[in-house]
């Protein structure tokens, strides 16, 4: 019997209707469901809505739109998590977890991972967080979290009607908020780091890539149970120039400024009132204190076996 497929598709993803064409015509005698999002968060409820009725959940279109699917998928029975595979067709503005984990837009190689059913377990990131309205909250991630510069350009993406829709529109819109950025100072604390200062970024990553293909960690495993931990101090715009050069060509940032750290568990905490700003998987969250945390081996992801 074949598996029953649900396709949850960003309805703003690149060559949307060329891959729904495609999904008809390769999946024809699945008993599938091609649903679209309308809003933010719609892939949530579209998750808790046709999880149990579903073998496999397809997201179609970037981390954020995998994003809200994984969180849709947490917020059900433990039963329905350990039963459903998640799957992908990277068609986003970023696409940096696929990156990691090898996955490409070739619906025919999707066709015989289905056939296969050929998945892996994959870690998930874990985030606790203030609301812009002071309200704790939670999220779950795939890929990575950052505190700081970049958060501050998601925020101002996300408000902006006038956004390029690629790649380069992160780090455009980051040199833009390094103009007048405010450093906040942090506390962080885990069980391998203790440090307080000023920070231009924290990234906390799963995978290799960050903000649209930034070779952030080049040796990452996603499919460790460690957290990826760099943070970056208050730099001058000539140093932040040198290190967005360095990981675009996918080398490893190097300095006193720059430290890199494995951990299971973050603590940041501002230690004044200027706001720290939160994004997981390109989407703005919200504002530190922030704690974060891996769960090991929780999703089952749609992937090539282990060569």
């Amino acid at each position: 019997m074949k598996p029953r497929l649900t396709f949850i598709v960003n309805n703003k993803a690149r060559q949307k209707r060329n891959i729904l064409r495609k999904i008809d015509e390769l999946f024809y005698d699945y008993p599938r469901m091609v649903l679209q999002t309308q809003y933010r968060y719609h892939a949530i409820i579209l998750t808790q809505q046709h999880a149990e009725s579903s073998d496999i959940i397809i997201g179609v279109g970037g981390d954020g739109n995998l994003n809200e699917i994984v969180n849709g998928l947490m917020m059900l029975p433990e039963t329905v998590q350990d039963r459903i595979i998640l799957g992908l067709i990277p068609a986003g503005m970023a696409n940096d977890f696929n990156r990691s984990l090898g996955i490409t837009a070739d619906l025919m190689k999707l066709k015989t991972l289905i056939d296969n059913l050929s998945y892996r377990k994959i870690p998930l990131g874990y985030l606790k967080y203030q609301t812009t309205y002071n309200k704790e909250a939670e999220r779950y991630f795939i890929n990575d979290a950052e505190i700081g510069i970049a958060a501050e350009a998601v925020r101002k993406i996300n408000n902006s009607p006038f956004t390029i829709g690629n790649s380069m529109s992160l780090t455009f819109s980051t040199l833009q908020s390094f103009v007048n950025f405010k450093y906040p100072y942090v506390r962080l604390v885990s069980d391998t780091v203790h440090w307080q200062g000023r920070i231009t970024s924290v990234v906390i990553t799963l995978g290799k890539y960050f903000g649209g293909g930034l070779t952030i960690w080049p040796d990452a495993d996603i499919f460790s149970d460690k957290l990826n931990l760099l943070f970056v101090e208050k730099v001058n715009s000539q140093e932040f120039l040198r290190s967005l050069h360095i990981i675009r060509a996918g080398k490893a940032l190097s300095g006193d400024k720059v430290h890199f750290f494995k951990t299971q568990h973050l603590l940041l905490e501002p230690l004044e009132k200027r706001e720290a700003w939160v994004q997981t998987d390109g989407e703005f969250l919200g504002k530190a204190p922030v704690e974060v945390r891996i769960i090991p081996n929780k999703i089952k992801m749609l992937t090539p076996q282990k060569s």
